[in-house]
């Protein structure tokens, strides 16, 4: 990746100098003097941490978990093209004592360059630049990005040829984060089941992708809002709340980040449970519960639906609660929002 950067920087010098003007020239618009035989310089970064509240507390808000990749593409200084970078490489993440460092393999030649940093908070995805310039993203995808405009690259002493940068802003979260829960209402039931587990619960309303240009702080505009709100996501994995679950404990499922909507359309939710009575035989229900609401979803935000189930008779479960918390990242605040649905 280096020598490929030195020859395609190296050409484009050549061609704008006259001619006998065979001087290099650094990424950025630097000259350099090849001939002194200057070596690339290699970048690592440090993560934003926010201040703490409390002299004792230590705080993060990178958001971004131990081991996850991040990608990093490097432009000119001021450069308006961004679908194609002078370089890009690969960071891993790594968390200890409250300081959330990157590294990786970039090398850039002494100049001045925008950083482009995106990921998805994940050890085994990242995102890349697909045609356009553009990252296409769907939902499950937790995308972020942050960015670092005219950073001076040089060594930080003499002979080294590394740099630490500072990430002076966190990573933006593009999508929101939702939980899913289900139980059985307290308090007495009509007929009350003997267990009640959740096997997936279906949200449908959802646009299937959304476009991404570096630089940006919004998704690029549906093209036909009004019809591209139809997918659906399936959240399949759940936890009990408890050593001896009982039919009133919360099943939860594991965050999971979706696209943002806008509320000009429903959520339609379709709950699977697996309900069994006692009885001179166990029964089983497994038919789905329905319940729609019109919500937006906010970037950055975090969103708990939460099903709570009162039972009528046997195998004729009924009356389907929604209702919905909400707060940040960060989750520094909380607030209900109790809906009913059929």
């Amino acid at each position: 990746m280096t020598k490929r950067l030195r020859n395609v920087i190296g050409l484009w010098c050549l061609l704008a100098l006259p001619a006998g003007g065979l001087t290099g020239c650094a990424a950025g618009g630097s000259p350099v003097d090849e001939s002194a035989g200057e070596e690339p310089v290699t970048v690592s970064f440090t993560l934003y941490q926010a201040p703490a509240t409390r002299a004792e507390e230590v705080r993060t808000d990178t958001l971004l978990n131990d081991g996850a990749t991040i990608r990093v593409y490097a432009f000119a200084a001021g450069a308006t093209d961004l679908a194609s970078p002078l370089a890009s490489s690969l960071y891993t993440v790594s968390n200890s004592n409250g300081i959330a460092t990157a590294t990786g393999d970039l090398a850039l030649y002494r100049g001045t360059y925008d950083l482009y940093l995106v990921s998805y908070n994940s050890k085994t995805e990242t995102p890349s630049l697909g045609s356009g310039g553009k990252i296409d993203v769907s939902n499950g995808k937790d995308f972020m990005y942050t960015t670092l405009k005219g950073v001076v690259i040089q060594p930080e002493h003499a002979g080294a040829n590394t740099i630490q940068l500072t990430l002076t802003e966190p990573f933006t979260r593009m999508g929101a984060q939702v939980i899913v829960k289900v139980k059985a209402r307290n308090g007495e039931q009509p007929v009350s089941p003997k267990t009640l587990s959740a096997n997936n619960i279906k949200i449908t309303g959802l646009p299937a992708s959304l476009s991404y240009g570096l630089g940006n702080t919004a998704w690029d505009a549906l093209a036909n809002p009004g019809n591209d709100y139809q997918s659906s996501y399936v959240f399949r994995t759940f936890h009990p709340t408890t050593e001896m679950q009982q039919v009133t404990d919360w099943w939860v499922s594991d965050p999971v980040v979706l696209l943002p909507v806008d509320g000009s359309k429903m959520l339609d939710f379709e709950v699977n449970l697996i309900i069994t009575y006692g009885g001179l035989e166990d029964l089983t229900y497994t038919d789905p519960f329905k319940a729609s609401i019109q919500k937006v979803l906010l970037p950055g935000m975090t969103y708990e639906f939460e099903f709570s189930l009162t039972f009528y008779g046997i195998l004729t479960p009924t009356d389907l609660t929604l209702a919905v918390k909400e707060y940040d990242t960060i989750k520094l605040d909380n607030k209900d929002d109790g809906l009913g649905a059929d």
